[in-house]
């Protein structure tokens, strides 16, 4: 999309393209695959609903969204920059993004299911969600069209563990029980 209300930075092809920034020409497993194959943990206890107020839990990642400008020159944002919340009149605030992991129902691996990637209005079924409280209402992030590239223009969507040990401490979600 290249404008209009939003509730995902990035979905499949097969996704929910009418509320995703970006498409992906990558199955939500096959995001999923890559995470655990550079060692990442999803989280191990996913949030109730789509809009629940409770943070995602999961090993943290970063995102970085890159494309050749006007100039020819590469622009990386990080997800935040290409989310304007209309509420308070600015981007998106930086986020704590995480391997939720999505949801399994009926033997059926639910992020596959509705090609959700990466939620920005918290999602059970997405593969990564981010941390902050703004994920529970799905009625202020838009599109930031101030930077968005034309539609249909390739972008790089580069995704990489974070390993910072505060964010780490700062993401983790206690086990039930502990």
């Amino acid at each position: 999309m290249s404008d209009g209300l939003i509730e995902y930075l990035a979905c499949s092809l097969k996704g929910k393209l009418h509320e995703s920034i970006i498409a992906l020409d990558a199955e939500p497993y096959h995001i999923h695959v890559a995470l655990l194959l550079l060692g990442l943990v999803p989280g191990d206890r996913p949030i109730a609903f789509q809009g629940a107020p409770e943070p995602p839990c999961g090993d943290p990642l970063i995102i970085r969204i890159s494309w050749k400008g006007l100039d020819n020159k590469l622009v990386e944002y990080a997800p935040e920059d290409l989310v304007f919340n209309i509420e308070n009149k600015k981007t998106m605030e930086k986020a704590d993004w995480v391997f939720s992991g999505s949801k399994i129902f009926d033997g059926k691996y639910m992020a596959q299911m509705e090609g959700s990637i990466v939620a920005i209005f918290h999602d059970p079924h997405a593969v990564i969600d981010h941390r902050s409280n703004s994920g529970a209402d799905d009625t202020h992030f838009f599109i930031n069209k101030e930077i968005m590239p034309p539609l249909g223009m390739p972008v790089e969507f580069k995704i990489s563990a974070e390993n910072d040990p505060t964010v780490k401490k700062r993401v983790r979600c206690e086990t039930k029980g502990e």
